[in-house]
């Protein structure tokens, strides 16, 4: 190890070689690494979707969903299965067991489960599957609506649709963008809209109808003629406009006249109707979302749209046309870079000065570039394993900035020392480095593994946290690359005239330091008791004043808005009454981004009551606004209070990874509809009863009217008809029949015949419909069919092969109950009542509650974890059981540290990310204890006489290390966990844990170790006489 050491100390144009290329190499590979939103990982699920036009919730429950799930029953691999049947829809979501060794087979089986299922053949066609990649991520919402029209008619419509394609065909060109989709897009379609009383007039069956039209549209090549240039014939004789269908002849009577199908039905272009509305900034919008491609760079990719933008409206100034940019997902990365950027500048700066202060120029300059050379390491070799640049990586690297120095620092310093007792610089360099190299390397060592339980963190969000711990040990793997082969070389050669290192104003603080820590272990019984005392204090705050709570809500990005209109009758008039909420909105100018609004639908995006409104507003960044989120949600709840329109108007702030926006989700599961509404009754009635709970809420579907019909087969076989038919001609009469499409430029124009809207209000009116039979005579519908008229719901959910109701609850702003506290009151005596009664029954907590208890399942482990291999290295290195014990009592008073930053900060509880603070700073805070204890263990005479004057000594000449290792890390945390140069919630929550719990770790290390030494070294010596 000495002569590598020497080599390179020796060797100053190959180690400042080193580090030039090392810094280039970082450089290009910033160009080079992909900037993405989140690391890049597939979800454990897959999404089938498919839709069955005009069919009710219950039907599509029984024809598509019940058979897909058929087929899925058994597949090896799934965890779980979640679908929705919607009125002509389908989605099915399938899960997956984590760590699967075949994860594409099983994805690959669950596909081909779902197609050969026995469905129709209309939603077979529409099947589609999709599975979450974060490569793939939307980027970006697009909004387009009329800028002087509230509502969109027919005309207005059509050219903002018309405009939604141009642009999303400039954007599918670019190749950072995959794919775009819509919302609020509708179709538009061919109506052929029969008058029953014509068909009955002239005696024409609607079958007839339908055969005359599809026999008429052809377009067929018929080939090519025997001449010489072999001439191609092509029969085109589509039906493809309003007039051509007008014109078609249906059936000519016996005196020779042509019946046209203008006289028996109206032919109309109109758009695909839809009972929701959506609106944006208060008018009725298109939506397009947009998804980069997966090699492009989030970054890139949203200076991509955003040229696209400039571009389509500078070519479209004069159009009435009003777009807005929403969700750029690319904005949290550069805030981040932001973040880290001017907060690295600030902590680098604070760093450097620190380092100027405690150590001589050329020292101070050296270690801090150690910083630099750190990140251009972890670039390089991230770049080369394919990571990317993302939220979790930034988060990782402002974790580890200020640590990187930290071995730096104590080469520098040991260098230092050695030259003050007079050796050369090279030998200085040399013997520094090669001294406290063994516990450098442990020091690293302990750091990487109190990250490495970050790898078997459970839920939702360990796939976010996985990439830390690599970030980390690349970044100190860099650090000890410098530390130990490039700094020795560095910091010798320089001619410059510097400070005596043998007068340093330092050395003082050290004499001053060794007495009163002469003193302590005079009374150090004392001294212990004391932070016994303390270590108990926070104990019992933790218990009793902190709370859990998987992401606590500091400050919001959105709001959320639920109301219903009192005195609406229709969507319309529900939208109408919508723009009074969205100009109080509005008003708020520098606040919002956007507000979102969504008539007739539910908070999971179901059909719902057409009074029923929600809101969703995209505030601006908080270090933009004046104004926090707590204080926008108190001003807008009380001006609804005052809005005489709208009942159940409340305001709910977003809850970061839950779209529901409540804290409480409860699921009961039943497949008996009465038994699972009387189960959600009484939970509703449990959480009503809890202090501290408000807003509790059934997300009851709604329920409408309808007809079951069924055939009387016995009067069927008597008028010679046919059941298929019979139910193809309901079909038209109702929902009506797609004939077939025509394409038209970059869309598809669908041909539907019906029945006109007048003559399908009333199922009276079905009945009197006439149908023809073989023999060509009409029969009235009501001589063969009979009608039931039941209500069922609009959309039925169902888990894992079962129906479910949701229940949602709120906690009441300033209530000391954290959701995680709810859950297990209502667990330990209201649910148990309940499902004793109904023992068919399953009530489950869902949402925040859910992935709490998953990811806090993980904590105790992990720590046991770290705990257990930091003992391992320690006793590695130390070659002793108990020597590890007195650097591992840094770890339970380093979180009392933590404990004690949160309650003195005033903060009621804490997350995610304050635990993974905690347990990456229970790694480093035992860094400064090695290093004493190896001093301790290199130096100590092992006398009893003059123990205390040994361990005082041996301390002091340590302070320095240690108070520089600490305030750098501090410093390079600090700037973050405050906001300097920009706030993230995350971010904040996790550096003020890992800053507060050092610099109370550093307290112990200068005068708790050395007094649990003194003991240690007592007992020792003691032994080795008897």
């Amino acid at each position: 190890m000495q002569s590598l050491l020497s080599y390179f100390s020796q060797n100053h144009r190959l180690t400042n070689l080193l580090f030039g290329l090392v810094l280039l190499g970082g450089i290009l590979s910033w160009f080079h690494i992909k900037k993405e939103e989140m690391p890049e990982f597939e979800s454990n699920s897959i999404r089938i979707s498919a839709s069955y036009p005009g069919a009710n919730a219950a039907d599509v429950e029984r024809l598509v969903i019940f058979e897909i799930e058929k087929r899925l029953r058994g597949l090896s691999g799934i965890e779980t299965i979640s679908s929705e049947a919607g009125t002509g829809s389908a989605s099915i979501s399938v899960s997956l067991l984590n760590n699967l060794d075949d994860k594409q087979v099983v994805l690959q089986s669950i596909r081909e489960a779902a197609l050969d299922a026995p469905l129709p053949d209309r939603v077979r066609e529409t099947i589609s599957f999709r599975q979450f990649k974060t490569s793939e991520k939307a980027i970006m919402d697009i909004s387009l609506s009329h800028s002087e029209a509230h509502l969109l008619n027919f005309e207005d419509r059509r050219m903002v649709q018309d405009q939604a394609r141009s642009l999303e065909n400039m954007l599918v060109a670019s190749p950072l963008i995959s794919s775009v989709s819509q919302r609020g897009f509708l179709e538009q379609e061919i109506q052929i809209l029969v008058e029953p009383t014509k068909l009955e007039q002239f005696e024409i069956p609607i079958s007839q109808i339908a055969a005359s039209i599809r026999n008429n549209n052809i377009r067929l090549p018929a080939g090519a003629l025997e001449d010489t240039g072999e001439t191609k014939v092509t029969i085109q004789s589509e039906l493809d406009q309003v007039e051509k269908f007008e014109n078609l002849t249906v059936s000519s009577n016996f005196g020779g006249r042509n019946i046209r199908l203008k006289d028996v039905a109206k032919v109309l272009r109109i758009f695909q109707k839809t009972r929701s509305i959506q609106k944006v900034n208060g008018h009725e919008a298109v939506i397009i979302n947009i998804r980069k491609s997966v090699d492009a760079d989030i970054t890139e990719a949203q200076e991509a749209v955003l040229k696209i933008l400039d571009q389509f409206k500078q070519s479209r100034k004069n159009a009435k046309l009003k777009i807005i940019a929403l969700d750029d997902e690319s904005y949290v990365i550069s805030n981040r870079l932001k973040i880290i950027a001017s907060n690295g500048i600030v902590g680098f700066l604070l760093i450097l000065i620190c380092l100027l202060l405690f150590l001589d120029l050329r020292s101070g300059i050296w270690v801090a570039m150690g910083i630099p050379f750190s990140l251009c390491f972890t670039l390089i070799i991230s770049n080369y394993l394919g990571f990317t640049v993302n939220n979790v990586t930034l988060a990782a690297v402002i974790i580890v900035l200020g640590i990187v120095v930290d071995d730096a620092i104590i080469v520098a310093e040991n260098v230092s020392r050695k030259k003050s007792l007079g050796l050369s610089e090279l030998d200085a360099s040399v013997e520094g480095t090669k001294q406290v190299m063994l516990p450098i390397i442990a020091s690293i060592l302990t750091t990487c593994v109190a990250f490495v339980p970050f790898y078997f963190f459970e839920g939702r969000f360990s796939s976010f946290v996985l990439y830390i711990p690599s970030i980390v040990i690349i970044m100190l793997m860099g650090s000890l690359l410098e530390s130990t082969l490039i700094l020795p070389s560095h910091l010798q050669g320089w001619k410059l005239k510097e400070q005596k290192e043998a007068g340093h104003w330092f050395f003082k603080f050290e004499e001053r330091f060794a007495k009163l820590l002469k003193i302590v272990l005079r009374f150090r019984a004392i001294y212990v008791l004391v932070f016994i005392g303390i270590l108990a204090g926070s104990v019992y705050i933790f218990q009793n004043k902190l709370k859990f709570v998987l992401f606590p809500q500091d400050e919001n990005s959105e709001i959320f808005i639920r109301a219903t209109a009192k005195d609406a009758q229709n969507a319309i008039e529900t939208a109408e009454l919508s723009r009074k909420i969205e100009s109080m909105v509005l008003q708020d100018e520098g606040l919002v981004v956007g507000i979102r609004s969504s008539i007739g639908q539910s908070r999971r995006g179901r059909q719902s009551l057409a009074n029923s409104i929600s809101y969703r507003i995209e505030l601006t960044a908080k270090e933009e606004r004046a104004e926090s989120s707590e204080s926008i949600s108190d001003r807008w709840a009380t001006k609804l209070k005052e809005m005489t329109e709208f009942t159940k108007a409340r305001v709910i702030k977003g809850r970061f990874g839950f779209s529901s926006g409540s804290p409480l989700e409860i699921m009961i599961q039943s497949n008996r509809d009465g038994e699972r509404h009387e189960i959600a009754q009484l939970v509703k009635a449990e959480l009503d009863k809890i202090e501290g709970v408000h807003n509790s809420e059934i997300e009851a579907p709604l329920l409408e009217d309808t007809y079951e019909i069924d055939f009387r087969k016995d009067r069927m076989a008597q008028l010679n008809l046919d059941p298929k038919t019979i139910a193809e001609s309901i079909r038209i009469f109702v929902e009506g029949q797609i004939l077939y499409t025509l394409p038209e430029g970059d869309q598809e124009i669908e041909v539907r015949l019906t029945n006109s809207v007048d003559s399908r209000k009333k199922i009276e009116q079905l009945l009197e419909k006439h149908i023809g039979n073989s023999a060509g005579y009409l029969v009235p519908l009501r001589e063969v069919i009979e009608v039931k008229k039941l209500q069922k719901p609009a959309s039925i959910s169902r888990v894992d092969y079962q129906r479910t109701t949701m229940v949602y609850g709120d906690l009441k702003p300033g209530s000391k109950l954290t959701s995680l506290e709810v859950a297990e009151m209502l667990e330990s005596g209201p649910f148990p009542r309940i499902l004793e009664e109904h023992p068919n029954s399953i009530i489950t907590f869902r949402g925040e509650v859910e992935e709490s208890r998953k990811s806090s399942s993980g904590f105790s482990t992990s720590i046991l974890m770290a705990v257990v291999m930091i003992y391992t290295i320690l006793i590695l290195l130390f070659n002793s059981f108990t020597t590890p014990f007195l650097i591992l009592a840094a770890i339970p008073f380093g979180i009392a540290g933590v404990i004690l930053a949160f309650f003195f900060h005033q903060k009621a509880s804490f997350g995610f990310f304050a635990v993974v603070g905690a347990i990456g700073m229970s790694g480093v805070v035992i860094n400064d204890s090695i290093v004493l204890i190896s001093t301790f263990k290199e130096n100590l005479s092992w006398q009893l006489d003059g123990l205390f004057d040994d361990i005082a000594r041996i301390s002091s000449t340590r302070l320095r290390a240690v108070l520089v290792t600490t305030i750098t890390t501090v410093a390079g945390l600090f700037p973050t966990a405050y906001g300097l140069g920009g706030y993230d919630a995350m971010l904040a929550e996790m550096m003020l844990a890992m800053g507060w719990g050092l610099l109370f770790g550093t307290t112990i290390t200068l005068g708790l170790v050395p007094v649990l030494f003194s003991f240690y070294a007592s007992i020792r010596i003691r032994l080795s006489r008897s």
